[in-house]
């Protein structure tokens, strides 16, 4: 298992200009009372550590972007392995074969066998039973304490960040697939029963750090997965 897998860019961490402030910030604490001043000079510690450790926070754009790009591919590939999808186009090539078969084989009439023949072939087997399944891709997060098979790598750095930051959080966010089968029986009188959800694993997972309001993704890993 391998760490550091990602490409996505990271943040570029100055850390005079990100430290400057704290001594503004401190005085404001001290003086004025301003409650925020401890957990944003907290955040600038949180920065500038990561970017001593080699891991500053992904680039907020670009890890949205990546992810939806994930998503949206899954979701294309998902649609052409759909049983229903293919059970139509089943239908659509027989009842084209057909037609060409009994009117001649021309474009014009392949297309119009299949698309005629195809709705009528597919709406006489789905008078029985027949099953579909909603297919919903999403980013999950679950506690790193509850996660199993984190790599060594990203505990330690976990475990670095949690000694200078106690009150430092940590989540794993994974992309998943949810699946709901949903078995439909006689249609015309609508009776319909729904199976369990479940969840697979679909994509490397993130870890993130969470601190007083404010989360880092600083960690992606490789992880093996079945679709």
């Amino acid at each position: 298992m391998r760490i550091g897998v990602s490409e996505l860019p990271r943040m570029e961490i100055d850390e005079g200009e990100i430290l400057t402030p704290c001594s503004v910030l401190e005085e404001a604490g001290e003086v004025l009372g301003y409650k925020s001043a401890q957990p944003e000079i907290r955040i600038r510690q949180l920065l500038v550590f990561l970017n001593k450790l080699g891991c500053p926070p992904f680039t907020p754009e670009k890890l949205q972007r990546y992810q939806r790009n994930q998503i949206n591919r899954l979701a294309i590939k998902g649609f052409f392995s759909n049983f229903t999808f293919w059970m139509g186009v089943l239908c659509f090539g027989i009842s084209a074969f057909l037609g060409g078969f009994l009117f001649g084989f021309s474009i014009r009439t392949c297309l119009l066998s299949g698309l005629i023949g195809g709705v009528g072939l597919f709406a006489y087997l789905v008078q029985g039973d027949y099953y579909y399944e909603r297919i919903q891709y999403l980013w999950q997060r679950e506690p790193l304490e509850d996660t199993r098979g984190i790599p060594l790598g990203i505990l330690a750095l976990a475990i670095e960040i949690k000694k200078q930051f106690p009150e430092a959080r940590f989540l794993v966010e994974r992309l998943t697939r949810r699946v709901q089968w949903q078995v439909v029986r006689n249609p015309q009188v609508g009776e319909v029963s729904l199976a369990p959800i479940w969840i697979a694993l679909l994509a490397d997972p993130f870890l993130i750090v969470q601190l007083h309001g404010r989360e880092f993704y600083i960690a992606q890993w490789n992880e093996n997965y079945t679709e």
